[in-house]
């Protein structure tokens, strides 16, 4: 399946596979972690086009260039099912630990439809 995510969208990607990761999960699992984290990193063209950087603990970006041209346009990444399992396993997880907060919402929800993960 094709997903499509913003900027703020991969970051929460990458910090939620990571901490799902962290837990303790099979080898084959690491692997697909490994997999999207390829998919959803920012390379080095990338990071410099949109001056993406850390400050004081928080991911800062700018959102257009210099022409007011939009910066965070859709990524298109494709997931195979096995992924797109992990992904509903993760949010599963925390979902059911109540472990989100509200800061990321926008980008679980827009995630979450379109994995298939229903959000009552």
């Amino acid at each position: 399946m094709e997903l499509n995510v913003k900027i703020a969208d991969r970051i929460v990607l990458i910090n939620l596979l990571e901490q799902y990761g962290k837990k303790g999960t099979s080898l084959s699992e690491l692997n697909q972690i490994y997999k999207m984290f390829d998919k959803l990193e920012f390379k080095d063209e990338e990071r410099k086009a949109i001056n993406f950087r850390i400050e004081n603990g928080a991911y800062m970006w700018e959102n257009k260039d210099k022409d007011g041209n939009d910066l965070d346009t859709d990524k298109k990444v494709e997931l195979p099912d096995k992924q797109v399992e992990i992904l509903n396993s993760v949010l599963k997880d925390k979902d059911t630990k109540k472990e989100f907060d509200i800061q990321i919402f926008k980008s679980i929800e827009r995630i979450a439809g379109q994995i298939g993960y229903v959000i009552e």
